[in-house]
């Protein structure tokens, strides 16, 4: 399965380096998902930020739907961590082919979608 993308929000002051890192070791030694990077995003004419992160599911683990609620809700407790050392930084968007949903508002179709779209 192809990496899942999340993009992180950050307010202009927010030092996104700090935050990449951050997520990067909330999310390490996760069951069935892992950080394969995590890259600030620096808008210059906006002032804001973001941090966009690849997700990708370990290969230890089988494939397929019943993987992806599992890995979600593994970035879901990364998140908790990341948000108490920097509240500014808004709850990860997972791409979800040309839309951005939010991480807790994934529904089953959103899953299915994410699977169709590696074929």
């Amino acid at each position: 399965m192809q990496p899942l993308t999340l993009h992180f929000e950050a307010p202009p002051e927010t030092d996104l380096d700090a935050v990449a890192a951050e997520i990067k070791a909330a999310m390490s030694g996760q069951e069935t998902a892992e950080v394969v990077e995590a890259n600030p995003q620096r808008f210059q004419a906006l002032g804001a930020g973001e941090i966009i992160a690849l997700i990708a599911l370990l290969p230890s683990i089988p494939q397929g739907i019943a993987a992806l609620p599992k890995a979600i809700e593994e970035v879901e407790k990364a998140w908790k961590k990341v948000k108490d050392k920097f509240p500014g930084v808004r709850p990860p968007m997972v791409e979800v082919g040309l839309r951005n949903v939010p991480i807790d508002q994934l529904q089953q179709e959103d899953f299915e979608e994410l699977l169709l779209s590696e074929d």
